[in-house]
Order: C-alpha cells, then structure tokens, then sequence
C-alpha cells in the first residue's frame, strides 16, 4: 500500500480571500501553470460549487489529466468520466487515496472552497500556497495556518507583469 500525501492547493490574499461569486480573484499565468504541474495526474477533492465553477468552463467535464472528487450531500453522479460524487469530506479523501494508489500516484489535492479547506486542515500534510501580497475584498477565505504547526519548506517570489507581487509558499506539517 502506497503512503498518501493529502496537500492543498490555494491562492489566498495576505488576509487570506480567496474568491468571490465563486470564483478566483486572479488570474495569474505562471500561478495557473504551476497549479497544472502540481495537480495533473491527481485526484483534486473539491466543494460541489468549486466543481461546478471549474467544470463548467469545460462543458461539465474535469480539468484534463485529473478526476474530480466533488463533495456533495445532493449533486447527482453525472455520466461524465472522471467526475465521482461522494457524500463528505470522509468519502471523498478515501474515494481519492484509493484512485490515487490505484493509478501510481501518492498524493491527493485538496481543491477548495474555503469550507473544505477548513474541514481537510486537519488531514493535510502539505500545502501550495500562492500569497498574493495585497489585501482584497471577497466572500471566501482560507482558514488561518497555527504557523506553530506548519514549517515553511521554501518560498520564491514574483511579480506579473502589471506590478502585482505574490509568492509561492510550501508548507509542510510539523
């Protein structure tokens, strides 16, 4: 049995937003391009309004290279390959693990929004986290990290074109 790493994925404000009318804040190339190498080949575990705001811009269908793992106690399971409904947060990680192990993968990522990431703190054994370095206005926010619990492994800051400063920021738990 192949040990499974449960991380999370996240871009989030320096007080921590991370959306609004559920939906991102930013759209930052090289932020969207390390999210795709970090995630392809993963299952990604996400909120059913999450899922429906990815997967509708493609027509309802997964990210490409991923399987969708969408939490919801109502959403039926649609006929579409690579999208698996499950009823909690519970279900969905081992629903993850075993379809990870299954295809020679040893890490699940945990999607969003700012509810599940929440629930799945406690779970997580590492986290991408994009830090926007500014401030915004939004209706989703990421949960605070006890950096007495949390050591960070390494950090490479940027700036896009129009002046806007972020970091990446690896987490791993203590």
């Amino acid at each position: 049995m192949i040990d499974t790493t449960v991380s999370i994925i996240v871009a989030a404000s320096k007080n921590n937003c991370i959306g609004r009318d559920n939906d991102l804040l930013w759209r930052i190339p090289g932020d969207l391009k390390r999210l795709k190498e970090i995630t392809m080949g993963k299952p990604l575990v996400m909120g059913r309004k999450t899922h429906e705001s990815v997967s509708n811009r493609r027509d309802g269908h997964p990210l490409p290279g991923r399987v969708h793992f969408a939490i919801s106690r109502t959403m039926a399971q649609p006929d579409i390959d690579g999208i698996f409904v499950c009823r909690s947060l519970d279900q969905a990680i081992k629903d993850a693990e075993t379809y990870a192990q299954s295809h020679g993968q040893n890490e699940i990522i945990i999607f969003g929004g700012a509810e599940i990431y929440k629930q799945a703190l406690p779970y997580t054994d590492k986290i991408y986290l994009t830090r926007i370095h500014e401030s915004a206005e939004g209706d989703a926010f990421f949960p605070k990290i006890a950096p007495e619990e949390w050591t960070e492994v390494s950090k490479e800051d940027h700036k896009t074109e129009d002046g806007l400063e972020y970091s990446y920021v690896y987490l791993e738990k203590k």
